[in-house]
């Protein structure tokens, strides 16, 4: 072999080992979710019992999942509950915060309710209601997902209004942080992350591929500078202290679980690897437990598409993939 063959070889090699791997990964288990219609959006993990929390879009109910049997937690028609977006879990102060939003396609719907928004919060134990929250400050209104910071505070995007929304430990909301570069047609912001060391919020914006680092402190906005946009981007969740999952769920050519890796102050990422499964059915939540990762199968192909793609068939369900020590490429 000579060296020109050689060089060209090894450089042949070195792109290979470079370029992302989109693996067809087989889950370990698929949890079904009882209900005909659900249309399950989101996921939050209790740390102190370990039991996961899943938000259904069309009937508005908190399902449980404990042992790998689910159950309904908070019916929707409780609480006025139109459809589940975001929750997340403050195990501490025990408290499940649930969106609870109108976007015209719940089974509850009316013209007079699209773009009415609130966040519920709950008694995590018990599920009591402590307190239903509206979020409005004008114009419709759409909460999205959640983020839970130490001190007990839930920083709320909003993807019908270019605000995201702060409630305190005491449960009054605030308009925390009202920006132009969160306007958009459509869906904007989306998914909500605290980063570890809780210095910034990282949201992203669904209808243009970007990420947004917004400093707690001085509400600074910086646009996240990518190696290629995110499609269909929706919920996150930190692998490690600057490893993202970030879901390409509804609208993504390649549905699946995008793996980015943060420089150490968040001002730019690169999309490393991707996880992919014929498990996936519209993926829109991802949730690490452990050694295990979960994610929610939204179908909302079947829900917003359905003369194309036709009622879905089955129960619906969410994934668990155990995680692979070392990782390896296309895996988590």
């Amino acid at each position: 072999m000579n060296k020109l063959m050689l060089r060209n070889l090894l450089f042949a090699t070195a792109f290979a080992i470079c370029m992302p791997v989109y693996a067809d990964l087989a889950p370990d288990e698929i949890l079904s979710l009882p209900g005909a219609d659900i249309y399950p959006e989101s996921m939050a993990q209790d740390s102190k019992t370990g039991k996961l929390f899943v938000g259904s879009f069309y009937a508005g109910d908190v399902l449980q999942v404990v042992n790998g049997k689910s159950s309904v937690f908070i019916p929707g028609s409780r609480d006025d509950i139109h459809s589940v977006v975001g929750i997340a879990v403050d195990s501490k102060r025990r408290r499940l915060w649930v969106c609870n939003s109108e976007a015209g396609a719940s089974a509850k719907n009316t013209k007079e309710t699209t773009g009415r928004s609130f966040v519920h919060v709950y008694n995590v134990d018990t599920g009591s209601l402590l307190k239903k929250i509206p979020l409005d400050n004008g114009g419709g209104h759409f909460c999205n997902d959640i983020a839970v910071s130490s001190d007990g505070s839930a920083y709320i995007t909003d993807s019908f209004s270019p605000t995201i929304w702060k409630v305190g430990p005491e449960l009054m909301a605030q308009a925390w942080l009202v920006n132009d570069q969160f306007k958009g047609e459509g869906f904007n912001l989306n998914g909500i992350q605290l980063t570890p060391d809780e210095k910034y919020l990282l949201v992203n914006k669904m209808n243009e591929g970007k990420i947004f680092r917004i400093g707690l402190r001085d509400k600074s906005v910086l646009n996240v500078t990518l190696d290629r946009p995110i499609e269909g981007g929706d919920g996150m969740q930190f692998l490690t202290s600057h490893m993202l999952l970030m879901v390409e769920g509804f609208g993504a050519k390649t549905p699946g679980i995008a793996k980015l890796t943060f420089t150490k102050d968040y001002r730019s990422a690169s999309v490393d690897d991707k996880v992919t499964s014929g498990a996936f059915d519209t993926p829109t939540a991802v949730r690490t437990a452990g050694e295990n990762v979960y994610v929610v199968n939204s179908r909302f192909n079947h829900l917003f598409k359905r003369d194309t793609y036709g009622p879905p068939v089955g129960p619906f369900s969410i994934v668990r993939f155990a995680r692979h020590q070392p990782a390896r490429p296309g895996a988590f």
